[in-house]
């Protein structure tokens, strides 16, 4: 019988492999068919986004019991070369406004744009809210932002661009927002763009206030208002521009100051000016040197920008913890390519033996720890409970800091653990995920949308943009920025290990198995931690080959339980996940409309 193990279980990984590529591939075509047939999103508009004639009765109604609202002021900086008619557009929609506290500012150099200026004098003839600046030729385009600036004497200020047009009810729904958040000093809208033929498409639905997001794909760009006291405040009315005024006056504030409105209320012209991060590099290494001394930023291949954080020297102990049963051939693969490749120079390796009774793994298991002294192999035969046996490896760790592994990873890129642990030492940052890709190279996590609405087929977490091929960048570059979101699974988790002790680890009294990462991510988000996503650290994960699907019927019995104990602990945090946007779908979290 003996004879007969290693074919047996060949065939056995042979099997396992076969329906791990099955359903990755159906994943990502199913992901195609969803695509192609997604919302509409000219049906969508009509159906949630084109307003009644009760909703402009009630704007109305608004500003008559609001006459001492916020003066706002729009600066609108173009050039010689502008389009006339799209800058005619851009003030139409000025005038159009339902709320009338406005004022609007039109920078124009003071030679070479004879049409644009007519065009404005023409305008402003009968609007005394319309108002002329001329700045000196060849000034930089945020000199006549500052210009602008001086003349401004409202509460607060927001820069369009030719072509950009605000929504009728655009600087009413601000005005509202203010009124019920006084603490704002940064509000920003969600937006399309428009076509000359008032044809909209690409929406940019976005999250709240996300840092890293930010810093890495400018997702807000010039699209925002900033409190005029705040913005001398920060720039001291001087002449920068959208990137760098948005890192100033965002620098140390805390979320709750910066206010997103998820709404459409811009649109900006068709075809959109790429954002080039070339071109803001400086502005991002500026403001890394004020307040992350040591972290270098750089532009990313995919035209993004990356922050390095700094790692002390000499680099603090990771106690990786591994949690394995059997499963051979995985966790070879698990540790030999940490081993192999790994560049940060200081881990150990914890692992847990949960009962294995297959003889190529306990030999394995016996070799390890003489073979590398970093190994420390702990034997657990208790019934398994994955959260259970991840606290009582932490319990052995010495290490500053924790990396969760499961014993399906594998890693593919030298520097993984030291982007991880980069973000991980953060001070302001809890736990820290990866980028994990499928074998056949499509995307298995880029972060995980907590609450992802009753009727979706797990009530409770879903894994965003599943199945989309390696590279691609997703919904408005969310698959290859960093960025901040609400949970990231434990099958590749970084954080410190007083973090993790200080919320008491993993719950192995409700959790034992689903949803303990989750429900993790939410108990150290309290202490007013935010979690990261990297791209930069990327792995492969041979998902749940050891355990087995959770919904399916032979673990329904303790699935069940625990998403019904979900549910009751964070029935507040389900309703709305701050790292999405409620007008995507909530049934799978692949950026298509709701």
């Amino acid at each position: 019988m003996k004879l007969l193990d290693k074919p047996r279980g060949l065939l056995r990984d042979a099997l396992q492999n076969l329906k791990q590529g099955l359903r990755a591939a159906n994943r990502q075509r199913l992901y195609r068919r969803r695509m192609k047939r997604g919302v509409d999103y000219t049906a969508w508009i009509a159906a949630h986004d084109t307003p009644s004639a009760q909703d402009r009765s009630a704007w109305r109604q608004w500003v008559q019991a609001h006459p001492q609202a916020p003066v706002i002021d729009m600066v609108l900086n173009a050039e010689a070369d502008s389009d006339v008619a799209q800058l005619k557009r851009s003030i139409q929609s000025l005038l159009n406004q339902v709320y009338p506290h406005w004022r609007l500012a039109v920078t124009l150099p003071t030679s070479g744009a004879d049409a644009q200026v007519a065009l404005v004098q023409q305008l402003a003839a009968d609007e005394p809210r319309i108002r002329l600046c001329l700045a000196p030729q060849g000034a930089p385009p945020g000199k006549h932002a500052a210009l602008a600036l001086q003349t401004c004497q409202g509460a607060w200020t927001g820069v369009m661009h030719p072509g950009d047009q605000l929504r009728e009810q655009a600087l009413l729904v601000l005005a509202q927002t203010l009124q019920k958040h006084p603490e704002a000093v940064v509000v920003y809208p969600d937006e399309d763009q428009v076509n000359a033929q008032g044809r909209r498409s690409h929406h940019h639905f976005k999250p709240d206030w996300n840092a890293d997001y930010q810093r890495s794909a400018n997702y807000i760009g010039h699209v925002c208002w900033v409190s005029r006291a705040h913005l001398i405040e920060c720039t001291g009315g001087g002449g920068m521009q959208g990137y760098e005024v948005l890192l100033h006056c965002t620098e140390s504030l805390p979320a709750q100051r910066i206010v997103h409105v998820p709404r459409v209320l811009w649109h900006r012209a068709t075809p959109v000016k790429t954002w080039l991060a070339q071109e803001d590099l400086p502005s991002l290494q500026s403001h890394l040197d004020r307040h992350s001394p040591g972290a270098k930023a750089e532009v990313t291949g995919q035209g993004l920008l990356r922050v390095h954080h700094a790692i002390p020297d000499p680099a603090p102990l990771v106690s990786i913890v591994i949690c394995t049963r059997n499963q051979f051939k995985l966790l070879q693969t698990c540790i030999d390519s940490i081993t192999r490749i790994t560049r940060y120079p200081h881990y150990e390796f914890i692992i847990v033996d949960n009962g294995s009774d297959e003889s190529r793994t306990l030999d394995y298991l016996a070799q390890l720890p003489a073979r590398d002294p970093r190994v420390r192999v702990i034997r657990d035969d208790s019934p398994f409970n994955y959260a259970a046996l991840n606290n009582m490896a932490v319990g052995h760790a010495r290490g500053e800091l924790v990396a969760l592994l499961n014993n399906d990873i594998e890693a593919i890129h030298a520097d993984w653990l030291n982007e991880m642990v980069g973000h991980a030492l953060r001070p302001e940052v809890g736990c820290v995920g990866a980028k994990l890709l499928y074998p056949n190279d499509t995307v298995q996590h880029v972060g995980v949308l907590v609450g992802p609405g009753k009727d979706a087929p797990d009530a409770i977490a879903a894994h965003y943009l599943r199945g989309i091929p390696r590279h691609a960048p997703g919904y408005a570059n969310r698959a290859i920025a960093t960025l901040q979101l609400t949970a990231v699974t434990a099958a590749c988790l970084v954080i410190r290990k007083a973090t993790f002790l200080q919320v008491g680890g993993l719950d192995a009294e409700h959790l034992a198995v689903t949803y303990n990462d989750v429900d993790f991510c939410l108990r150290v988000g309290e202490l007013g931690l935010r979690h990261v996503l990297t791209p930069h650290a990327v792995l492969y994960h041979h998902e749940s080959v050891s355990r087995g699907r959770d919904a399916s019927s032979k673990n329904k019995a303790r699935f069940l339980p625990e998403q019904a104990y979900m549910q009751q602990r964070w029935a507040r945090h389900l309703d709305h996940d701050p790292c999405y946007n409620p007008n995507l779908s909530h049934q799978k979290p692949d950026f298509l409309l709701a």
